[in-house]
């Protein structure tokens, strides 16, 4: 055997431990993406429930944007709240749809990234229409980026939010948010019941929360907290769809919003 041929056998030798390494490595790597999940969704679901949280300070906090935004939603049509609501579902069922496909392979994300694009357009659509320039997208690259979506919508780190605001008033910003929040477990549920998946909650006190400082009642948004629960993934996410859905449409009601009167440290306690 000539000494080209045995370094050739060597090496072929060597392939399948190769293999298997790589194997093991991108197991590990889907494992470990399981489990912060899991970890992260023990997390959200041990926290405060939302009665906890909707006390005095958010309450006065809700009375306060409703008085700031008065004078400026005069000018504004109802469409405005039902907009502001849809482009953050949007931009937050972009992202949460991105991060909830980081395993799969490059052909199928592409597909995914395809069946994006008419809601991508819808979001320019929104956006021209509050007249708040380009979007700017909350990207999901990797586990780290798709584990702290919740804090990057919370900390308006595409500045979306922040040009609502100031295109808009305080309230519309926070429907903004509720929608951003919204999009993410939306987008999560949709993908679970086409390809399988776990869906890992959002945290549900942050929907609470911002739908309290808008005024939205909690009829409204109570639905919109956790997983509906069904035997089949499809209904489960068409029951969530309807509960979206029912928001929006109320949005368009003039007479939908609550408009809270500021209360004494004393009232709210």
């Amino acid at each position: 055997m000539s000494e080209k041929a045995r370094k050739l056998r060597l090496e072929m030798r060597g392939f399948p431990r190769f293999l298997a390494a790589a194997v093991l490595v991108a197991l590990m790597y889907v494992g470990l993406q399981e489990a912060w999940l899991a970890i992260f969704s023990a997390i959200f679901e041990q926290g405060a429930t939302p009665d906890e949280v909707l006390t005095g300070p958010v309450q006065r906090e809700a009375a306060r944007i409703s008085v700031e935004s008065a004078a400026k939603e005069a000018s504004l049509t109802v469409m405005h709240r039902r907009v502001a609501f849809q482009l953050g579902y949007q931009v937050g069922y972009g992202a949460g749809a991105r991060g909830s496909s980081l395993t799969w392979s490059d052909a199928e994300r592409a597909q995914l990234d395809k069946g994006l694009v008419p809601r991508e357009q819808a979001a320019s659509q929104l956006a021209e229409f509050l007249r708040i320039g380009d979007i700017q997208w909350l990207p999901v690259r990797n586990l780290g980026e798709n584990l702290r979506l919740p804090n990057a919508i919370e900390a308006d780190e595409n500045a979306q939010a922040a040009r609502i605001e100031a295109a808009t008033t305080p309230r519309h910003k926070e429907l903004y948010l509720l929608g951003a929040h919204t999009g993410v477990l939306s987008a999560q549920i949709d993908i679970a019941a086409a390809h399988g998946g776990r869906v890992w909650p959002v945290p549900p006190l942050a929907i609470a929360r911002h739908a309290a400082l808008a005024g939205v009642p909690r009829a409204l948004w109570s639905p919109l907290l956790h997983v509906p629960v069904g035997q089949d993934p499809l209904q489960v996410s068409e029951a969530y769809r309807r509960s979206v859905i029912a928001l929006e449409t109320a949005l368009g009601d003039a007479n939908a919003i609550h408009a809270p009167q500021l209360q004494s440290p004393a009232q709210a306690r």
